[in-house]
C-alpha cells in the first residue's frame, strides 16, 4: 500500500500527528546542540494548555503565537520533555521546530487553516513566551504527576501558565465523537475523566494558576480575551496582534451537537454530570 493511500485514511489531524510525532523524535535527538542558541532567551513564561481535543485549543494557540513574541507548538506534548528534565533552552528549540513545520504546512487542520498572513506566526521578535497546545496529554501526564511543573519552575526559574479553553460540552462531545469515530456515551464518559483531571490540576495549582477561556466568548470578544490572555502569561498587549486575532477566528461557535442523534437520557447526564464543574457552570442544550 502506497504512502499516499495510506495518508488518505487518516483525517488530516491524525496525518499531521504521524508526521510531526516523526519529526520531534529527530529533534529529540539533537536537542542538546540546537539547545545552545536559546540559552539566553528571557523568557518571562512556559504556557501549556490543558484540557479536551476539539474545544478551541488550536484557534487560541495560534492566537497566541501569532503574537511577536511567543512560540506555541502545535501538538509537540510539551510536558513528555518537561518530565524528562529538559531545560527551557532544549524546550524552546523542540518548539521552535513545531511551530517552524507547521507554518511551513500552512497552519491547516480538518480542513481550516489557522494561519494569520502578516503576522509573527513562526518567528519572534524578543522571544519571551514558549507553550504547546497539545491540552489531552498535558492534562494527563500532570493528573498523573502533580508536582511535575513545581519541580520545573523551582529548577529553572520559568514559570508555568496553564490555559484551559472550554466549548458547550454537547459540542465538543459531538465533535470529539465523530473525530475519533467513536459513540457519543464512551466519549461522554471520556469527555468528564478529562474534567476530573483538569479540576485536579486547578486545585493542585491554586485558583489563580489556571485561566478558563470559553470558546464561544473567545470569538464574540477576541480583543478583549486575547489581550487578557497576554496579560496572564506575561506578554504585552499588541494593537496590530489584537486586530489579527479578529481576522482569524470564526464570528460565531459551531454547534455540532445538532448534527447528530443525542439521545435524551445522555442529554440529561451530561447536565448532571457538568455540575460538577464549575467552568461548565452556564453551558446548557439550549445555549
Amino acid at each position: 500500500m502506497s504512502l499516499r493511500i495510506r495518508r488518505s485514511a487518516l483525517d488530516n489531524g491524525a496525518w499531521l500527528q504521524l508526521r510531526e510525532s516523526w519529526a520531534t523524535r529527530w529533534d529529540s535527538l539533537s536537542v542538546h546542540a540546537r539547545a545552545r542558541r536559546y540559552e539566553r532567551a528571557d523568557l518571562a513564561a512556559c504556557c501549556l494548555f490543558i484540557g479536551h481535543p476539539r474545544s478551541g485549543h488550536s484557534a487560541v494557540g495560534s492566537v497566541l503565537d501569532a503574537h511577536p513574541d511567543a512560540l506555541v507548538a502545535h501538538r509537540l506534548d510539551a510536558m513528555r520533555y518537561i518530565e524528562r528534565g529538559y531545560s527551557p533552552a532544549m524546550l524552546t528549540s523542540m518548539i521552535v521546530g513545531n511551530v517552524r513545520r507547521f507554518t511551513r504546512g500552512g497552519r491547516r487542520l480538518t480542513g481550516y487553516s489557522y494561519a494569520i498572513p502578516g503576522s509573527w506566526q513562526g518567528r519572534t521578535r524578543d522571544l519571551r513566551v514558549i507553550g504547546d497546545q497539545e491540552g489531552r496529554l498535558t492534562a494527563l501526564r500532570l493528573a498523573r504527576n502533580p508536582a511535575a511543573l513545581d519541580a520545573f519552575e523551582r529548577r529553572w526559574g520559568v514559570p508555568v501558565r496553564l490555559v484551559h479553553v472550554t466549548r458547550n460540552p454537547y459540542d465538543n462531545i459531538t465533535t470529539w465523537a465523530l473525530r475519533r469515530m467513536s459513540d457519543l456515551e464512551s466519549t461522554t464518559a471520556a469527555y468528564f475523566a478529562i474534567c476530573r483531571e483538569v479540576a485536579s490540576i486547578a486545585e493542585h495549582r491554586g485558583g489563580a494558576g489556571v485561566l478558563h477561556v470559553r470558546h464561544e466568548e473567545f470569538l464574540a470578544r477576541p480583543r478583549e480575551l486575547t489581550a487578557e490572555l497576554c496579560e496572564f502569561v506575561g506578554l504585552k498587549a499588541d494593537g496590530e496582534h489584537l486586530d489579527q486575532a479578529v481576522g482569524l477566528l470564526y464570528p460565531t461557535p459551531h454547534r455540532s451537537r445538532h448534527t447528530q442523534p443525542w439521545p435524551p437520557h445522555l442529554i440529561a447526564r451530561v447536565a448532571r454530570e457538568a455540575k460538577a464543574f464549575a467552568f461548565l457552570d452556564g453551558y446548557h442544550w439550549d445555549n
